[in-house]
This record gives C-alpha cells, structure tokens and sequence, in this order.
C-alpha cells in the first residue's frame, strides 16, 4: 500500500513538472515499439490479424520499430503517403517499412522460400533514395 501512495505521488510530481509531455511520448513508444516487439502486438494488428517481420522473418529489432515510429511526425501526411505510395510499389511496402527494412505479412504467413538481396533506386520529391529489397529466387508459392 504504501508503494502504491509513493509511486502516485511521484506520477503527481512528474506530471507537475510539466513532465506529461514526457509520459505521453514514452507510453507512445512503449505502445508501438515495445509492444509491437512483443508477442502481443498492438490491438490494430490483432484484429487484421498481421504482423510485422525483418528481412528474415523473425520479429525485428527495437531499432527498426524505433526508424518506423519516427514517421509518426508526418501525422496525417503519412496515411496519404501510404495510399498513393503502396499501391504502386512492387513489394507492396509501405516508405517507412523500406527505410526500417521491415515487412508487414498476415500472422499465418510463412517465409515463401529464399530470396536475394537486390537494391533499387527510387526518386522521390527531386531526391534519390537507394533501398534494399528482397526479390525471390524461385517461384512464389501461395501463403
């Protein structure tokens, strides 16, 4: 009991402090970085019933999740960015995922067999923009 009053009165603190800035953005953080590293992952990937992998299909570091979190700052530019960006990309990943090197797949989906690296040079807004992708060696089977 008595940790729980001491652990309340140094929430009051901090939030006094001006420290709810702070509180907000580590929840955030721990929302989609931690949890979304976790076996848990957030409710959204829940109900599409997705999940997020690297490169060789295990769940990928705290520092990718981390690289993708950060287009949070574009806020409502990035939903429009997706429509017009996934739609016409090859691997079907979103901008964020290409920088975080991460692949978005359905929770029931199996590695399609092996694959090669393969770097492809995209120009966005008069910038050049080389990305590593995975291009698959054989044909592609059902998942």
């Amino acid at each position: 009991m008595l940790l729980l009053v001491v652990l309340t009165v140094m929430l009051f603190a901090v939030l006094a402090a001006g420290g709810l800035l702070l509180c907000w953005a580590g929840a955030v953080y721990w929302y989609f970085v931690i949890v979304k590293h976790s076996r848990f992952h957030t409710v959204g990937y829940r109900l599409g019933r997705v999940r997020i992998v690297d490169a060789y299909g295990q769940t990928p570091s705290r520092r990718a999740l981390s690289l993708r979190l950060l287009f949070a700052v574009f806020g409502p530019i990035n939903i429009i960015l997706d429509i017009l960006w996934i739609p016409t990309d090859p691997c079907k990943q979103s901008l964020r995922d290409k920088l975080a090197h991460t692949y978005v797949v359905k929770a029931s989906a199996h590695p399609a067999g092996p694959a090669r690296v393969v770097y492809r040079n995209y120009y966005i807004m008069g910038m050049a923009f080389v990305f590593q992708e995975l291009e698959p060696l054989g044909p592609l089977r059902a998942s």
